[in-house]
């Protein structure tokens, strides 16, 4: 009698609980303002944004004989047909720096063959059978090698799925859920470094990205994935054209993007990446391809960049997307700080249908870094400059000092031959003020494509100085970075300033700099996550498009 009691109340109870879950999701319009830039695909990543990590592994290589120059035949998704006798080939999917987030896999294939797990990966033999490996890996590289295959049945469509992800798997995700929880609260996502777009080589429509390539870390993320993750999220997204696509391949591109994504998504188009950046390849061919158009010219490339992103609008605008032109921002990528300089790329006088601004262009986008001369000198630099950062580091309390090089520059002496660092908030305003002033002249929007701290000794003095890396670090991690951030962000909207896109979302530190809000998709908190957060949360829409086009989520109201 008693437990038919407890029996009844249990199910009351439980019929009670999921009628109180069925009235409280109820959909809620929500207006978050900042964006996220995505940091690339890697096998060392820490974002892990797909479940089947075979999405993010290496090229093929036979790593028993790292010389070898026998042929690799692969198909046109880049599984293995067949091995060379004596040849192995094998893949790196994931080199965790520290304990691995997942530590735990299974490996599903098709085909007749063998498969070994080598380095920082171990096959369980009991818990794997034909077709289905069970696998664990810890700090290290891991290595899937394909030792034996079947020319006539070759082991192929191999994927690598946390065991933690399997049930998302098999009904169909591709994006690792915990990532996607990271990334629901921005109202915008760059896709630059997912698409390669730095450094890139030229590729036929025919060899773009797709969804069927064994790998996306060589090639970049197909648009088809991308629109995926955009009506998933219902985000903006924000694409680059690379500098080397044809009129063909940028209509194909916009075509492919007007096909996939939701109707009420507009999305932002940019041609390349900071095409002034003569550290990047684009910006070299900029200058060649202005050189033979109009011959040497001193602004002739950034006229290129300023033709190319106006040839990129026409193509959208009067192409797919002719029919909803409001949902193309067509963004001109400008040098922050060079001021002046954007003047060739919106009139490009050299242009036969110049001026460039009037085809299509509606938004002006630059950066919002700031290092507050923390970084070092170059490695050229003056040695006074050199010493005055090695003190700095060597000083006792020099993380807070270096905070109060940030507030007001008053640290470091004014390396020679520089204008004095006034601190973050005077930085900030003056170069938003005058971009803002920019954009309001010509009728277009303010936007930053990057941003953020860019507080690292890449490409300086002390790059290699392990006191300076951890100093770095140390500064990034510090609670005091959030106040920062918040001067930083508050300052760009108060000036002026639209859609801000921090660079990036989940990336670990090193001496290449601490890029990253968070620094692994476990991570749930840092100063750098929380200011953009709170500021997201406080801060609603206040820009065109995103007033435009809300988002409408299915939410748990209290």
């Amino acid at each position: 009698m008693y437990q038919k009691i407890i029996s009844t109340l249990f199910l009351l109870l439980l019929t009670q609980n999921i009628s109180v879950a069925q009235t409280t999701e109820n959909p809620k319009t929500v207006h978050p303002s900042m964006g996220m830039g995505l940091n690339g695909i890697s096998d060392w990543s820490t974002q892990l944004p797909f479940i089947d990590l075979m999405k993010q592994s290496r090229e093929w290589m036979d790593w028993s004989n790292r010389a070898s120059t026998l042929p690799i035949h692969t198909n046109k998704s880049d599984w293995i047909t067949k091995l060379e006798p004596g040849q192995t080939l094998g893949t790196v999917f994931l080199t965790p720096k520290t304990a691995p987030i997942y530590p735990a896999y299974v490996v599903r294939y098709e085909g007749d063959g063998e498969i070994k797990y080598k380095w920082a990966a171990k096959k369980d033999l009991k818990q794997s059978r034909k077709g289905r490996d069970f696998i664990t890996v810890k700090k290290g590289a891991a290595l899937l090698e394909i030792i034996k295959t079947n020319p006539e049945n070759p082991i192929r469509n191999i994927s690598i799925v946390a065991v933690d992800h399997l049930s998302s798997w098999e009904k169909g995700d591709i994006f690792n859920p915990d990532w996607i929880e990271k990334m629901k609260p921005f109202r915008a996502l760059r896709y630059m470094d997912w698409q390669k777009t730095n450094n890139s080589e030229p590729l036929s429509w025919e060899e773009r990205p797709k969804m069927n390539d064994r790998s996306w870390d060589s090639k970049g993320v197909p648009l088809e994935a991308i629109s995926a993750l955009s009506n998933k999220l219902n985000s903006i997204p924000w694409i680059n054209i690379p500098h080397w696509a044809d009129q063909e391949f940028i209509k194909n591109m916009a075509s492919i993007l007007h096909q996939n994504l939701n109707t009420n998504l507009p999305l932002y188009v940019e041609h390349s990446n900071e095409v002034w950046n003569f550290g990047f390849k684009q910006a070299k061919h900029a200058y060649k391809a202005s050189e033979e158009l109009w011959g040497k010219n001193g602004d002739a490339f950034v006229q290129w960049h300023g033709m190319r992103t106006a040839v990129m609008c026409d193509a959208f605008k009067k192409g797919a997307f002719a029919k909803s032109k409001n949902r193309v921002i067509c963004t001109l990528g400008v040098h922050t700080a060079v001021k002046g300089r954007e003047k060739a790329a919106l009139n490009c006088p050299l242009w036969k249908e110049a001026p460039c601004v009037d085809h299509g262009i509606d938004a002006i986008a630059i950066t919002t870094y700031f290092d507050a001369r923390l970084n070092g000198p170059r490695k050229t630099g003056p040695k006074q400059d050199l010493d005055n950062i090695k003190k700095l580091i060597k000083h006792p309390d020099r993380i807070n000092l270096a905070f109060k090089q940030i507030e007001d520059g008053s640290i470091i002496p004014t390396p020679i031959k520089k204008k004095p660092y006034l601190g973050l908030q005077i930085e900030t305003a003056n170069s938003v003020g005058y971009w803002s002033g920019i954009a309001k002249k010509h009728k277009l929007s303010l936007i930053a494509y990057e941003g953020g701290q860019h507080i690292t000794a890449n490409g300086q003095a002390l790059q290699n100085d392990e006191d300076t890396i951890e100093f770095h670090k140390a500064i990034n991690r510090d609670p005091k970075m959030k106040a920062s951030y918040k001067t930083m962000l508050a300052e760009w909207k108060k000036s002026g300033g639209g859609l801000h896109m921090h660079f990036v979302d989940i990336r670990a530190p090193g001496k290449w700099g601490s890029w990253g809000a968070l620094e692994s998709v476990k991570q749930s908190s840092s100063p750098k996550w929380d200011a953009l957060m709170e500021f997201n949360a406080a801060e609603p829409c206040w820009w065109e498009h995103c007033k435009e086009f809300p988002i409408e989520r299915r939410e748990q109201q209290p």
